[in-house]
């Protein structure tokens, strides 16, 4: 960006990361930034006179959605996909898709249980104490969904 400052136009300089200082930043070490810029998670944006890396500001978010689709259990490949999408298609049809994904995986086991109804009313009360747990299972990470879903709607509505 070009500003003026004394009458003399300068260029700013955006605030680069060396792979330690992001690696502090991201709380990973420096053979994990290693490790994603091999895969190509994380792109380096140019190099130092000495060779050194250096990487912008948005790879501390970056890391750090990798971070949190790791403890969502997702393989590096898959977050791979993920973010070569949202590189290629942007943030908003990304989510838009995720969303639409989302809404088919939910038909999908609202057909699932409609099946399922006229069967358990076939089973005797109390007969199967696994089938119970199973549904206090589900029953229990229905309402983790609704409320992760509400948080969603929230943020869009602001």
């Amino acid at each position: 960006m070009l500003f003026i400052s004394k009458g003399v136009a300068c260029l700013e300089k955006k605030k680069h990361l060396k792979i330690g200082e992001l690696a502090k930043r991201c709380n990973v070490n420096r053979r994990t930034v290693d490790f994603y810029t091999s895969m190509g998670l994380v792109v380096s944006t140019e190099r130092t006179d000495g060779n050194y890396r250096l990487y912008d500001e948005s790879t501390v978010e970056r890391i750090q959605w990798i971070k949190d689709m790791q403890e969502q259990k997702y393989s590096l490949d898959e977050i791979k996909e993920k973010l070569l999408l949202v590189d290629e298609s942007g943030t908003e049809p990304f989510v838009s898709q995720q969303l639409d994904s989302v809404i088919h995986g939910v038909e999908a086991l609202e057909r699932e249980i409609t099946t399922l109804l006229p069967l358990l009313n076939k089973i005797q009360q109390g007969a199967n104490e696994a089938l119970k747990e199973k549904l206090e299972y589900l029953f229990t990470h229905e309402q983790t969904i609704v409320q992760s879903l509400a948080m969603i709607l929230e943020r869009l509505g602001s």
